[in-house]
């Protein structure tokens, strides 16, 4: 007779309840992400925004997230499920300390120093701005996706960046990201006064 069937393994036992992190730290009392200024305005408006104006104000974004991921008191590389920093230390510090938590998107150790990541300082941080961005409600001349690029330690018009070190290049540069602000004429001498300063383009449209 055949031998009869080896017996069912046991089940896994049931994965323990994930930890919620206190109020105020990731989210509000409403369940929102606490995130900087403009990243909650673009998060919460931008399906009634025009494409450029989609654009402008996750420019703006990027430009408050650049600056806290260069903050030596904050940090920027965890981010929330839509890939926006949370914009106090103590949520930086909540997923450093639960980094598997599905509330923290880990933007990767080079894009802080410590005690959130391996970066040499905040100045040297990896941070990157958002790429592949989804266009909400495109015409049929728009764009369906767009990417982002900012300066860091610099302040950039639309003609001209003034940054801290006169051979700043774009992060990310084109064709990863916006090539709008990399083709800006750069400031042939640092400015020291732009330490910690950020500008940032989207889809080839500036903040301001």
């Amino acid at each position: 007779a055949p031998a009869p069937p080896p017996p069912e393994p046991p089940a896994a036992p049931p994965l323990p309840p994930e930890e919620e992190p206190p109020l105020n730290v990731l989210f509000n009392d409403k369940g929102q992400s606490i995130l900087n200024s403009y990243c909650a305005q673009w998060r919460d408006g931008r399906e009634a925004l025009s494409v450029t104006n989609q654009m402008k104000k996750l420019a703006a974004c990027m430009g408050q997230d650049c600056v806290q991921s260069l903050e030596n008191s904050n940090a920027c590389r965890w981010l929330d499920g839509q890939e926006l920093c949370y914009a106090y230390d103590t949520a930086q510090t909540w997923c450093t300390e639960h980094p598997t938590s599905s509330y923290c998107t880990d933007a990767g150790p080079d894009a802080a120093a410590p005690p959130w990541g391996s970066a040499a300082s905040a100045e040297l941080s990896e941070w990157m701005p958002k790429q592949n961005v989804p266009v909400f409600n495109p015409g049929p001349d728009d764009p369906t996706h767009f990417s982002c690029s900012c300066m860091k330690h610099c302040a950039c018009t639309s003609k001209k960046c003034y940054c801290m070190d006169p051979n700043t290049t774009p992060s990310p540069p084109a064709p990863g990201g916006d090539p709008t602000i990399g083709n800006t004429n750069m400031n042939p001498s640092g400015l020291s006064t732009k330490r910690g300063e950020c500008t940032c383009t989207c889809g080839g449209v500036w903040p301001k």
